[in-house]
Parts: structure tokens; C-alpha cells; sequence
């Protein structure tokens, strides 16, 4: 049992309160407010010039992840049926740097596979799995990236994505059959990838598509609407070139902070190539560019969809809140930026009743922070 004293409390379920206590036992917040009085059998934490926020949610991560090395990984066009926890380390040292930054729980995501497996929400301090996984699984993942033999062109994978969900129906179409009536009918080969897919393919279940380039963004939705996909959207590295398509989609958008160099952004090249540009253009366009990155997550809240943010793809979390900061200097709006790490996840991943505000019975998941300190 805990109780932290005197601090100010943000518990996004109205104002702020600025002096109270709040009371966490048995991993449960058990009382906050201005008047609270610690019990006897608490550990006070002195919370006097300290604010208090709901845990921050990590809305597409690579946390804790330890994958083999690509050539010795088993083919990952289809893994749908696996879970990612499946190479999630509890003992990872990388936890540490995530919760430094205010992460206390993660959706875990394999980004190396086409359907890449299924995401799993997790606090980031437990012992083992189990007992760290808050839902299992949340989603089905989508990607395009190439895979060690076939698919192993974006051309092919496009092509492996549409098959696969034909393969998705047809598998569910012999499963139906046989079950209704399995006499003079070959039993059907058992597939729990194809299997894991007849959800998504019916449009019953979410895939949440990994997307960094423009092009992703226009392959996602042209995908989603041929087959009819529910879907959000992760990654989003390029989304401030795509609003109105984002706009147009009005899905769930999980936009990482892990902010590419400009060089990496679609029409660098163009800008700049046989253009005999002074030092000064080149520079003008850098700043252009590095200004248009900087301000994806707010060009994503404007487009009205619902907004979460990210550390997937990072490879050092603790340029999160560091880029968190830019994106608000960018244009996010700050009381938008905090509820995209903590009430917008954790309603897009249905556990709004345990995660994302500070109340009495949800996961004492929150995070004490000395403004002067940062």
C-alpha cells in the first residue's frame, strides 16, 4: 500500500486537483482527492511539488521484444495466430527506459511480418507475462514488409495480402461446410494462421495496419475497402502528406514519435535533385521538411480521427518525450497530447474501465513527475 501526499493530481476525468493524496493497494488505485487520508499500513511518498497522471499508454511498441535474427526466423508472411508475447522478455533492461518516459503499458507488435501475429496490451512491470498481460490479444497486425524468400517484394507482398485473405474465406468456407455436414467431404487441412485471419476477413475482427511512406497509406485503404477491413492505422510516419485520406478513412490513427530524418521522407530527392539549389534553398527545404515531421501528430489530430501515440520503431525510447515535446511545439495541442498517451488508447483498446484516468478500482498504473526536473 502506497499513498502519495500533497501532489497534484491529473486524472482526465474533469479539473485538476491541485493538492491531494492519492492511495494505491494491491495494484488498484483505492482512493484520491483533496481530503484523502492516508491509511496507517502506507508507504508515503512525499508528492509535494509533483504531478500525478494516469499511466502512459504505448499505442504500437516494440518493448521488450527480442526477436531471432531474420535468417534464422521461421517464414512471417502469415503468423497470424501468434501472439507477440511470444518473444517478449519480462526481463528485458530496455523496460526501465520505457517507464522512465512515463510508459507504464505497451501494445506489443511484431513489425516483421505481413499478417503479422496478434498484439498484446501489457503493463511494463511485472514478473512474467501472465501477469502483466492487461488483454490478449487486442489486434491483428498487417505490414509490408519483405520477407527472407517470398513474399520479398512490396509487389509480392501486396499480392500475398490479398491472397491470403482469399485463402481466409475459402478456409472458412470448407470449415463451414464440413462442419454442417461432413459426410462424402474430405476433412479440410487444419490452418490456425488462415484460421486466426476469418475474423478480420469478415470484417468482424480489427487489423491495424503498420504504415510509414505515403504509398502505405494509399495500399492500407484501397485494401480496406476492396475486402472490407475494419482497421486502424499505426506507425503513420508520413501522415501529414495524407490528411484527407486520413480524414476520409475516420479510423483509429497510432501515430509513432520515432520521427525519420528528412532524407527518408517522400519527395526528398525530387525536391532537391539537378536543381543546382544554394546553400540557402537546401537549407530552406530542410527546415520546411523537418517542420512537416515534427508536426505529423497534430496534422493528425486535426483531421478529427481518434489519436493515440507511439514509440514503435525506436530504437532509444528515451527520445519519446523529447520528440513528444517537438510534436506540441509542432502544433499538437498538449491537453490533446495527454490524452493520446492515456484515455484515447485505452478506449481504442477497449480497457477504458482499468487504464486511462486516475479513479478509484482501476490499475494503479500513474506516473509521479517533478516538472522543475524536466
Amino acid at each position: 500500500t502506497y499513498a502519495i501526499t500533497d501532489a497534484r493530481l491529473v486524472t482526465l476525468t474533469g479539473e485538476a486537483i491541485e493538492s491531494g493524496t492519492i492511495v494505491l493497494r494491491g495494484g488498484l488505485i483505492e482512493a484520491l482527492g483533496p481530503n484523502v487520508t492516508p491509511p496507517a499500513d502506507a508507504v508515503l511518498i512525499d508528492g509535494d511539488g509533483m504531478t500525478v497522471y494516469p499511466g502512459f499508454i504505448d499505442a504500437y511498441s516494440q518493448a521488450g521484444l527480442v526477436l531471432p535474427d531474420r535468417d534464422e526466423r521461421e517464414h512471417a508472411g502469415n503468423i497470424a495466430s501468434q501472439l507477440a508475447t511470444e518473444f517478449f522478455n519480462p526481463a528485458s533492461d530496455d523496460l526501465a527506459a520505457y517507464r522512465k518516459q512515463g510508459l507504464t503499458s505497451a501494445l506489443i507488435t511484431r513489425s516483421d511480418g505481413v499478417f503479422g501475429g496478434q498484439a498484446v496490451l501489457l503493463n511494463l512491470m511485472g514478473d512474467d507475462v501472465s501477469s502483466m498481460t492487461v488483454k490478449a490479444p487486442v489486434v491483428q497486425t498487417l505490414g509490408y514488409q519483405g520477407q527472407n524468400g517470398y513474399p520479398g517484394t512490396l509487389m509480392a507482398v501486396v499480392a500475398y495480402q490479398r491472397q491470403t485473405l482469399i485463402d481466409a474465406a475459402y478456409h472458412d468456407l470448407l470449415q463451414t461446410r464440413y462442419s454442417q455436414n461432413p459426410r462424402s467431404m474430405a476433412r479440410p487441412p487444419a490452418d490456425p494462421n488462415l484460421d486466426a485471419l476469418i475474423p478480420v476477413e469478415k470484417g468482424e475482427g480489427t487489423v491495424m495496419g503498420i504504415v510509414r511512406i505515403e504509398n502505405d497509406f494509399k495500399r492500407l485503404t484501397k485494401l480496406a475497402a476492396e475486402y472490407g477491413l475494419n482497421y486502424w492505422i499505426a506507425g503513420a510516419a508520413e501522415a501529414f502528406r495524407v490528411p484527407d485520406l486520413i480524414e476520409a478513412a475516420g479510423v483509429p490513427v497510432l501515430v509513432s514519435l520515432d520521427f525519420p530524418s528528412i532524407n527518408q521522407v517522400t519527395g526528398y530527392q525530387f525536391d532537391r535533385a539537378y536543381k543546382n539549389l544554394t546553400e540557402e534553398e537546401k537549407e530552406e527545404l530542410d527546415t520546411r521538411d523537418e517542420a512537416a515531421v515534427h508536426s505529423n501528430p497534430g496534422v493528425v489530430f486535426n483531421t478529427g480521427v481518434p489519436l493515440a501515440l507511439a514509440t514503435g520503431g525506436m530504437s532509444s525510447p528515451g527520445d519519446f518525450l523529447k520528440n513528444l515535446r517537438l510534436a506540441v511545439e509542432a502544433g499538437l495541442p498538449a491537453d490533446e497530447a495527454l490524452k493520446a498517451l492515456t484515455v484515447n488508447p485505452a478506449t481504442i483498446f477497449g480497457v477504458a474501465e482499468v487504464l486511462g484516468t486516475l479513479e478509484p478500482g482501476k490499475t494503479a498504473s500513474c506516473v509521479a513527475v517533478n516538472p522543475k526536473s524536466m
